[in-house]
């Protein structure tokens, strides 16, 4: 299921969204442990060349060090992406960096969408841009939780059907 986490959401008729509030800068502080109960790896998408994602200061924020390289399809796009094991560990020190610098335009959290895998299965892909989070083919309960982790993520939940919210799903 796709979906948006967004605060105070503003659309117009035709469901594109328009307006919102950023979400607080401590937003991995909640969504980060969510996806250590139940993931084993990460992966950071690149976009330039490996060499240069692997030499940000990414990992080092997080303590990880890259496993393997592989590729993605979601929704038609390929992906290049840098594996990394997520732990419990990983999810803390995600928590502790400002949600609102991670894009692929900051020096160290230069990525746009990231990849949480069970056992080499992708779980769901998660992308943090401009004050928002969308997350890709995470199931319901998945996206209950993260509503419930936050006072501030209450309501905010919104499915995406062909690029349109749809509403809320509980």
């Amino acid at each position: 299921m796709n979906a948006t986490l967004v605060r105070n959401p503003s659309f117009n008729a035709d469901g594109e969204l328009t307006a919102w509030a950023f979400l607080p800068n401590e937003t991995w502080r909640s969504i980060a442990p969510l996806l250590a109960r139940t993931c084993d790896l990460v992966g950071f998408s690149y976009y330039k060349l490996e060499t240069e994602l692997s030499e940000s200061g990414l990992f080092d924020v997080l303590e990880a060090t890259p496993l393997k390289s592989v590729r993605e399809t979601v929704d038609g796009h390929d992906y290049h992406l840098l594996l990394c094991q997520f732990t419990a560990h990983t999810a803390y020190l995600m928590g502790t960096t400002n949600f609102n610098h991670w894009s692929s335009t900051d020096g160290d959290l230069n990525v746009d969408e990231i990849f949480f895998f069970q056992a080499d299965q992708r779980i769901a892909v998660v992308k943090p841009r401009e004050g928002l989070v969308e997350f890709y083919g995470a199931d319901l309960g998945f996206l209950q939780d993260v509503e419930n982790s936050h006072p501030a993520f209450k309501d905010s939940i919104f499915i995406v059907e062909d690029g349109k919210f749809s509403g809320t799903p509980f």
